[in-house]
């Protein structure tokens, strides 16, 4: 039995129909997270992150990090003072796993046991004496 080329219209226009019906309805289920919920007030305080960066790159012994055995060692210049400041863990997929941790020494080890999975921006705002410092790098925990 031959269908007339009427059906096969009805058929295609039908099957785009639902196509567009379930990529509309994964669209809606999909999170979207902010990079920051503080967008505006971060965006007025940009050029003191530019001036960090500066600052650091300025450096003649930058901050360095390594991962060893699911922990994160990073080490800060000597000379400068105590730093002081944060390690935050940025997830750009899920921000329920960003962390934040305070920096308490020259030879900071981070234990990355209870930080779950996946692509992490490291992003490190450090300050030594009266001089403010940012690095940033990624850390890929498996």
């Amino acid at each position: 039995m031959k269908l007339h080329w009427g059906w096969g219209i009805g058929l295609l226009y039908g099957g785009f129909v639902a196509m567009i019906g379930v990529l509309v309805s994964l669209s809606i289920n999909q999170k979207i997270d902010l990079v920051t919920e503080k967008y505006y007030d971060e965006e007025i305080q940009y050029q003191q992150k530019i001036d960090r960066i500066n600052r650091t790159r300025a450096l003649k012994t930058p901050a360095q990090w390594h991962l060893i055995n699911r922990k994160l060692l990073v080490d800060f210049p000597g000379g400068l003072g105590k730093p002081t400041g944060t390690i935050h863990f940025y997830c750009p997929a899920n921000s329920k796993n960003d962390r934040t941790i305070t920096i308490t020494d020259h030879h900071q080890i981070v234990d990355l046991e209870n930080v779950p999975k996946g692509h992490y921006k490291l992003q490190i705002s450090w300050k030594a004496g009266e001089q403010e410092y940012w690095n940033e790098g990624v850390v890929n925990r498996h």
